[in-house]
């Protein structure tokens, strides 16, 4: 099906011109089904007439017979339905007008809470009384001619073995199934789905979309169709159960060969090779045969299953080319485009021309500098030239201090850091119990003194008691401590080089090794779990894990919440275009920003309204069609504000967890998570919404939140419940008892 860029007002009055006068028509807005679409099959619009009359119009580009069959839909059931107003094509559109019903879904209005399961059984009974009294007698021929042309249509979707089941085993199934009489049939609107069936603030209904409807032998499939496309809650209504539980075999047959009709004027041609097979094994699952006669129907089921999978693989494998060659594309052309506007427009401003003078002296002052900086080394490079010039004096035996004291070994830092956010309150903490501590910055840095980066920790981390170091360079290092604490990989290789004699420990916060692909940097990081530190990790899993890899795991402690910062304000409703909190690290591959975004896309393209709001870098990873914002790095204060804001929180952690899904749950927000032995291992049991790897995962999770009002205030409830639990003064006591015990 064609699809329809976004249409103005002004070129909607101009379609409407032989419908409307201009002056008639008081209000024209776009729905939210299509709004949120910069392309759409369909654009819908409520319009406002002054005479007091309001009209659904569905705009497409291609004819079809629907103003012809909601007429017949409509005469035979006037009370439930929209009637069908006008019908016409100008230029290269199809206009379709009816009467507007104000109302939400059916299924919408249980999870919502608007409706009960009683009201809304009544709708049901009252639906089912009102379409019964139209039934009408028929016959053999009539009922065979409608299986002939229901097969001869999904004939001509499939191909080779999947069509070769239809003619040989479903065709015969429900032609030669025996049928109790009378015989009868009755019209249907062909998609009886919860979304078809609209209930307004006074308990009255309306069924909508007549795109498919017809006259069947088959219409009790319309309770089948509404069990399978409505939400979980509405499903367990007991008189669409009852109903669903009462249907022939050959109903459930006919309808998922109904639905491989449906799906193939809807779906695109890779969506459709995908969902063709699911519904034929769906199709000979339904056939009742004798015991003895059922190989057959395996054979084939089993012949589908690996047709299928071999489909699925080359699709995927297909989507995943297209989609990184669009990516690549896409990207860089914004990326170029927006770099030669923004140079265009810098070499353009006065300020540009002034400072060209200074900006030759400072190129002047880069060269040398950078002459200068070529002698700096990397990490690896220094340990080898300066560890065995780093000489500690300590041993076990040295009486130098009677206090207790620790020496920190750091990578380097800056503002926002979630690591040393960690290191850096735990010290607080340590001091507060009495301890004196050191930190040691390896390597190069962006701070140009240790009283700088102490400046920087005081200001925007913890304020500490705690002397700052460059170690980096030559001069005999004199340690007096109880012991040293390395806290990265990196900062591993300078520890396990010094000739310091008392206890070496390593405070693991990630699975490192995993922060780079298999070559060096992985192997040297997974080397360091044998180097015989006595390890303290950042919760159970990541004990576990680096106990595989050869660790001395000798403690544990939980990562827990600042709880005057994160706090939750009264649980709200959810609000018409809900807010999602999403952590962007594209530079930090764990975090699978893209993967995120490629699930938001996929609910922005089924028409669901939100709005994102972005934190953790300056821009957003691919270019996005919806609706978002994006606030860089944040201070914590500001965090809390913006959870507190937003109605659903979305952060995937591949590796260890982080603090992000703890301060958002503190805030009173519902949890998007990477599903992993890692988080389940982790999270207390439903305080997180858990999706798998994938676009369409992370797409049904985040849909599930939105739509479920129960499921969203239970996760709400225990994700609250769960931080309570949570203390940093424990966690701190922890880290002090492992640092501690003889």
């Amino acid at each position: 099906m064609t699809k329809i860029k976004t249409i103005s007002k002004e070129r909607i009055f101009k379609l409407l011109k032989n419908q409307f006068g201009f002056d008639e028509i008081d209000l024209i807005s776009e729905l939210d089904q299509s709004a949120q679409l910069v392309e759409a099959q369909k654009r819908f619009y409520k319009l406002r007439l002054k005479i007091n009359q309001t009209i659904h119009l569905t705009i497409v580009k291609e004819k079809s017979d629907i103003f012809e069959k909601a007429n017949s839909f409509s005469a035979l059931f006037p009370t439930i339905t929209c009637k069908p107003l006008f019908y016409e094509q100008v230029e290269s559109y199809y206009l379709f007008g009816q009467e507007f019903f104000e109302g939400i879904p059916i299924h919408q209005s249980m999870e919502k809470d608007f409706l009960n399961h009683k009201e809304a059984e009544k709708i049901l009974i009252n639906l089912s009384s009102t379409l019964q009294k139209e039934i009408k007698d028929s016959t053999i021929d009539s009922l065979n001619d409608e299986i002939t042309i229901l097969c001869s249509k999904v004939l001509k979707n499939l191909k080779g073995h999947d069509q070769e089941i239809v003619q040989t085993i479903i065709f015969p199934y429900l032609t030669h199934k025996k049928v109790d009489p009378p015989l009868q049939k009755r019209w249907t609107n062909g998609d009886l789905a919860g979304r078809n069936i609209l209930v307004n603030k006074n308990k009255d209904y309306k069924i909508i979309d007549y795109e498919f409807a017809r006259e069947t032998h088959f219409y009790e499939e319309d309770w089948l169709r509404l069990s399978i496309y409505s939400s979980t809650q509405f499903q367990k209504n007991n008189f669409l159960h009852q109903q669903v539980s009462n249907l022939q075999s050959s109903t459930i047959t006919y309808h998922y060969l109904n639905q491989i009709v449906l799906d193939s004027t809807i779906s695109s041609q890779n969506e459709f090779r995908s969902i063709a097979g699911d519904l034929l094994i769906e199709c000979l699952a339904s056939i009742d045969n004798p015991k003895d006669d059922n190989s057959v129907i395996t054979n084939s089921i089993s012949k589908i299953k690996e047709d299928n999978l071999s489909k699925k693989k080359e699709l995927e494998i297909e989507r995943i080319l297209n989609q990184e060659k669009i990516h690549f594309s896409n990207n860089l052309i914004a990326e170029n485009e927006y770099l030669k506007s923004k140079i265009l427009s810098i070499q353009n401003s006065l300020s540009w021309k002034l400072l060209t003078p200074i900006r030759r002296i400072q190129k002047r002052f880069r060269k040398d500098t950078t002459k200068a900086n070529r002698t700096e080394l990397g990490f690896i490079d220094q340990v080898n030239q300066n560890a065995d010039k780093l000489v500690s004096t300590h041993s076990l035996s040295s009486k130098t201090s009677g206090e207790k004291a620790f020496d920190w070994i750091i990578p380097d830092f800056d503002i926002g850091s979630g690591g040393h956010t960690t290191i850096f309150r735990i010290i607080s903490w340590l001091e507060k119990f009495g301890f004196k501590n050191s930190i040691w910055i390896c390597g190069n840095s962006i701070h140009d003194s240790p009283e700088n980066a102490k400046a920087v920790i005081n200001e925007h981390f913890f304020l500490l008691n705690a002397n700052v170091y460059f170690l980096k360079k030559e001069d005999i290092i004199d340690l007096s401590s109880t012991a040293l604490i390395c806290t990265s990989y990196h900062t591993c290789y300078y520890l396990s080089n010094f000739s310091f004699k008392g206890p070496k420990y390593y405070f693991v916060q990630d699975f490192e090794p995993n922060f780079s692909p298999i070559g060096t940097e992985y192997f040297l990081a997974l080397e360091t779990y044998k180097m015989g530190f006595k390890c303290i990790t950042a919760g159970r899993w990541l004990a576990n894990e680096i106990k595989k890899a050869g660790a001395n795991v000798v403690g544990f402690f939980e990562l827990a919440v600042d709880r005057k910062i994160f706090f939750h304000s009264p649980v709200k409703k959810l609000r018409h275009k809900p807010r999602i909190a999403i952590y962007s690290r594209s530079g930090t591959p764990r975090r699978l920003t893209e993967l995120i975004v490629l699930g938001l896309t996929i609910l922005h393209k089924k028409g669901v309204p939100f709005h994102a709001e972005f934190f953790g870098e300056k821009k957003v990873p691919l270019k996005v069609k919806f609706s978002y914002d994006i606030h860089s790095v944040l201070t914590p204060t500001d965090l809390g504000k913006l959870y507190r804001k937003c109605d659903i929180g979305c952060v995937f952690s591949a590796t260890n967890y982080s603090l992000v899904p703890l301060e958002m749950m503190a805030c009173g927000l519902p949890i998007v998570e990477f599903d992993g032995e890692n988080t389940r291992t982790t999270y207390a049991e439903n305080t997180v919404s858990y999706a798998k790897p994938t676009p369409q995962a992370i797409y049904e999770s985040i849909y599930e939140l939105l739509c479920s009002e129960k499921t969203r205030l239970n996760q709400i409830k225990n994700g609250l419940s769960y931080i309570e639990s949570l203390s940093w003064e424990k966690s701190a006591e922890m880290v002090k008892n492992a640092l501690t015990a003889k």
